[in-house]
């Protein structure tokens, strides 16, 4: 009986639970964005009434049981950061799949905020702060380094672009923010404090090789791009902190703004791979308009017809007027690009894991320069207990770059051959310049390097509201650069041949202690997030350079088989330690109000002077949850912020503040000798940021965004060289010497136009800025004699053009004539010491920014990249003119065409002359007003169906074509057949690159 009674409950159990079974129904889909098609991993899928709720896994899937009650009444309710909440009815579907779109309600937007907290909503956020998506950055655009990336990207942050492919990419964050100049090239750049903003990845600071580094014996070394060790693939997201609350923390380096990187990491779930490929073709665009070799000839003879030589003679010395060699032509290619990355990612629950591996290969369209990157990135989060997790980031890169200089700066006549009879390369005995295909094929200037960033951070959690975390990380590299002149050709003939090896090793370890603490409250209108922590920093250089004359054989090029050799090194350490601590509360998520402070110590100032604080404070209030605020459907949400605080720069170079030897041989009977070789300040401190600023964040109609930003920036004890008498040993030393002011705005404006089966979302931002230096110490003025038309003098902008005004030519003499003293005088007559020079303009334009959109429709995504710039001056390299000084040795524009012939001639270009037309290159006649729109970049991209991949399950491929650098629009038209701004504004034209390539994700 016991027997048969079992038998019967499990008979009865089994059926019971068949046909519950049967009344189950179970509802699978993919969730994925709207304006791009990527599958969405992480997304809320909730059963309305019933509160059930499963997560999107990572290629977007869920799968949600329900009864068939639920499944013909109940509604699905998707919800995910950063995107507008969806609900659908099941109506009995067993297959629902769904799209989101991006939330413009940009209050909820989660954001890094720094590297010690956590990442925040938005709304939390005091400080000024643009994030940027891996989606917003593009990065399958043809560029090497992740700095090119954010032209245009974000209002008030200023790229100034770089033609030269792996070299330091000079940004602006809200202006100049020290007294050197932002026009000046790496090699050109004064020792004073650095100009950059401060990059952080991964919680460890990138920064880059400070000039005053190197010592004086170590001279045309190039300083490579430290960013390019990251691969733009492996971003997540960039956030952009502008004011003193956002970058307070950071205190010493943060007075130009920092910039936060925070690369992609594992998810749990199934193992997710993706491989990545483009390749493309760059050539360039806007080229300078160049004298051909009978236009050259002619102008040539004319020169010497003018100096009062005979018909022979001028025709003899003009050289050929039948050769027409092609320099550009010659020295540059149409280039190849390609670019091949992989990634695999996934885990569980206690452990997540991301590898990535890209290779980059680039030609300049500039023949002999080339350059190759291998990036590896290895993540790993652990959790090793309850309490302790782990995170490890590894990511060493490789690199070689090839950086012949064959197109020197001032162009070669195109009235000379490229070879001779015997097939020899032509050498230039009269112009003084090298045969540029000799170059090419005779001469080494190769880059060999490598970097790794990496750290790895263990997380404590003492208490549930209490973390202790430590953190260690590295950012270090090495480059070597070998440079040969081959005794073949003029670079290298005079010394028999020149070898050079330079050899740079920068490494960095930086490490924090820190305490995060969140209290509990009863009542839970009030939140506080506390942080403090200690960190200590450390960076060194070490150089060393070697170099060699007279090789018996061109081929035997080592330093070793030189018969002359020299040796130079250096090594340079500077240290800091710090002191932080942020708090952050919050009252009805309404009321927010960070403080911030930073007591750092660095050596690189003089013992009494080398500490300071640097303290911040940032409020901001929701208006759109008071009770008085209207209840407009046209308002969403609305915000005020404000903040005032202050940074510093220490970025100097290690021993700039004291006083260094050089020793040598140059002692009485040749004996080993000392020499001051720069000036002690033992009083060299802190160059100090107070900063203000006041935002409104304001949500319309739920699809517009409105960010407005209003700031000063007061920089006081602004560090530059100043004169001082020869007796002391020195003419110049370093100090503390100015007070400047910037102040400005920036807005953005974000918009979803159109949504639905065809979107359109668009984003416009603009900023400007003016700065001021407020006063010298003493009244110092200094000023640049040189191209750069840079002044230091009080009530004048840091970045303005100081030189001469140009009256035109005298139509009856055709000598150049200049305003001195309000009265116009030939060029010969003019007082041209730089101190008698007026302002001529500025090269910071009173508006910049980017007009970004994006569309889709149907699996094809289309982005629209337009850059504009007004307001601005821009200053030519005279050289390409050069009023025909020089004409005998090198081309130039055909500009000069123009010049002036007879009497009553009317032209800005005067008589040829082999000598009288005296230089001055700081000049209003070589300004041009630099206002233009750019048509940046362009990429369509298509997601294949996925019933084209029935046989390929759980995979997703995506194909894509970029074109960047496509036109410009320049307001300030250049004359037909004529150069004008569209062509001199860069010495090397930019290059145009279309690329095509595919994404695979399984």
């Amino acid at each position: 009986m016991r027997g048969f009674s079992l038998a019967f409950l499990f008979f009865y159990l089994t059926v019971n639970v068949q046909a519950l079974q049967a009344q189950s129904i179970s509802i699978k889909g993919v969730v994925i964005a709207s304006d791009d098609y990527q599958p969405l991993a992480g997304v809320t899928v909730q059963l309305k009434s019933l509160g059930k709720r499963t997560v999107t896994d990572t290629m977007g899937r869920y799968s949600l049981t329900v009864t068939p009650t639920d499944a013909a009444k109940d509604v699905l309710l998707f919800t995910y950061v950063g995107f507008s909440k969806l609900e659908t009815k099941i109506n009995n579907r067993t297959n629902i799949n769904v799209q989101l779109q991006r939330n413009v309600d940009g209050l909820q937007e989660v954001v890094v905020t720094n590297s010690y907290s956590r990442p925040k909503r938005k709304e939390e956020v005091v400080g000024s702060i643009v994030t940027l998506s891996d989606k917003d950055l593009q990065a399958n655009r043809p560029i090497e380094t992740l700095d090119k990336l954010l032209e245009g990207l974000a209002a008030g942050v200023q790229v100034q672009p770089n033609t030269e492919l792996g070299t330091p990419v000079r940004i602006n964050i809200r202006g100049q923010n020290s007294l050197s100049s932002l026009s000046l090239s790496n090699d050109a750049a004064q020792l004073t404090t650095s100009t950059q903003p401060l990059f952080v990845v991964d919680g460890v600071p990138i920064l880059e090789p400070q000039r005053g580094d190197i010592p004086s014996l170590i001279t045309n070394q190039q300083l490579l791009n430290p960013l390019a060790s990251i691969n733009p693939d492996d971003i997540e997201s960039i956030s952009i902190l502008k004011d003193a609350a956002a970058t307070s923390i950071y205190g010493n380096n943060a007075s130009n703004g920092v910039i936060i990187i925070t690369t992609k990491k594992g998810r749990a779930g199934r193992t997710k791979v993706n491989f990545g490929y483009n390749a493309g073709q760059s050539r360039s665009i806007n080229r300078i308009k160049w004298l051909s070799g009978p236009e050259y000839y002619t102008l040539l003879y004319e020169m010497y017809i003018n100096e009062g030589r005979s018909p022979f003679d001028a025709e003899r010395l003009a050289g050929s007027r039948d050769i027409n060699t092609n320099w550009f032509e010659l020295t540059n290619r149409v280039a190849n690009f390609q670019n091949a990355d992989f990634d695999i990612s996934g885990g569980n629950e206690n452990t997540t894991f991301r590898f990535s591996a890209s290779y980059l290969q680039q030609q300049a369209i500039q023949l002999g320069n080339d350059y190759n990157r291998v990036n590896l990135n290895l993540r790993v989060d652990h959790k090793l207990s309850k309490r302790l997790s782990a995170t490890i980031n590894f990511a060493p890169s490789f690199l070689t770059k090839n950086g012949l200089n064959a197109y020197s700066s001032v162009p070669i006549a195109p009235n000379v051959p490229v070879f001779n009879a015997d097939g020899s390369y032509y050498a230039f005995s009269n112009l003084g310049v090298p045969n540029p295909i000799a170059i090419l094929n005779q001469n080494v200037n190769q880059h060999e390097g490598g970097a790794l960033n990496g750290n790895l951070r263990l997380d404590y959690k003492l208490f549930d509201n209490l973390t202790i975390s430590t953190s260690i990380g590295t950012n270090s590299s090495v480059n070597k650069q070998n440079v040969f002149f081959s005794p073949r050709n003029a670079t290298g003939s005079p010394s028999n041949g020149r070898a050079i090896i330079y050899d740079r090793q920068d490494f960095s370890w930086i490490s924090f202690t820190q305490v995060n603490y969140v209290p509990k409250f009863k009542n839970q209108l009030h939140k506080l997030d506390m942080v403090g922590g200690f960190e200590a920093r450390h960076q060194s250089a070490k150089l060393l350079t070697g170099q060699g004359t007279g090789f018996t054989y061109y081929r035997l090029n080592e330093l070793s088989n030189a018969a002359t050799r020299n040796a130079a090194s250096s090594i340079n350490i500077n240290r800091t330690t710090s002191f932080y601590g942020q708090a952050g509360y919050s009252f009805a998520d309404k009321y927010f109000v960070t403080l911030s402070s930073r007591l750092d110590a660095a050596s690189v100032f003089g013992a009494s002077v080398n500490s300071t604080v640097n303290s911040a404070i940032g409020g901001g209030w929701v208006l759109s949850k008071e009770s008085f605020f209207p209840k407009w459907k046209a308002i969403t949400s609305a915000r005020i912020r404000a903040s005032y605080g202050t940074t510093g720069n220490s970025r100097i170079g290690s021993y700039e503040a004291r006083g260094l030897y050089t020793f040598n041989n140059e002692g009485y009977n040749g004996n080993a000798s000392s020499a001051l070789r720069s000036a002690p300040n033992p009083n060299l401190g802190w160059e100090r940021s107070y900063k203000t600023n006041l935002g409104l964040d304001i949500t319309l109609a739920k699809r517009f965004t409105i960010t407005l930003d209003v700031y000063q920036n007061i920089v006081d004890d602004a560090i530059s060289s100043i004169n001082v008498p020869a007796e002391n040993g020195f003419t110049s030393v370093l100090a503390n010497i100015a007070k400047m002011r910037n102040r400005g705005w920036d807005a953005a404006i974000n918009a979803q136009i159109l949504t639905g089966a065809f979107t359109w979302n668009s984003t416009l931002n603009v900023g400007n800025n003016r700065s001021t230096i407020l006063s010298v110490k003493n009244d110092f003025q200094r000023y640049s004699s040189t191209q750069a038309a840079t002044v230091l003098r009080t009530g004048v902008s840091t970045t303005a053009i100081w030189g001469f005004q140009f009256a035109g030519v005298d139509p009856q003499t055709g000598y150049e004539m200049y305003v001195d003293d309000g009265k116009v005088v030939r060029a010969d007559s003019l007082d041209r010491s730089i101190a008698n020079g007026v302002y001529l303009g500025d090269r910071l334009p009173k508006a910049q920014g980017g007009f970004i959109n994006n569309f889709s429709y149907k699996g094809f995504t289309l982005t629209v990249n337009i850059l504009y710039s007004f307001g601005g001056k821009f200053l030519m390299d005279y050289n390409l003119e050069n009023n025909g000084r020089n004409l005998q040795n090198s081309n130039m524009s055909v500009n000069l065409l123009d010049r002036w012939q007879r009497t009553g001639d009317i032209t800005d270009m005067p008589r040829l002359r082999l000598i009288g037309n005296p230089l001055v290159p700081a000049s209003s006649k070589y300004i041009f007003n630099d206002d233009y729109l750019k048509l940046s970049n362009i990429s369509l991209a298509y997601v294949l169906p996925a019933q084209w991949l029935k046989k390929l399950k759980n995979n997703r491929i995506t194909v894509f074509g970029n074109v960047t650098n496509i036109a410009y629009i320049y307001f300030d038209k250049s004359p037909a057949g004529r150069n004008g701004i569209r062509e001199y504004k860069f010495r090397f034209p930019e290059a145009q690159t279309w690329t095509a390539g595919l994404r695979w994700s399984m």
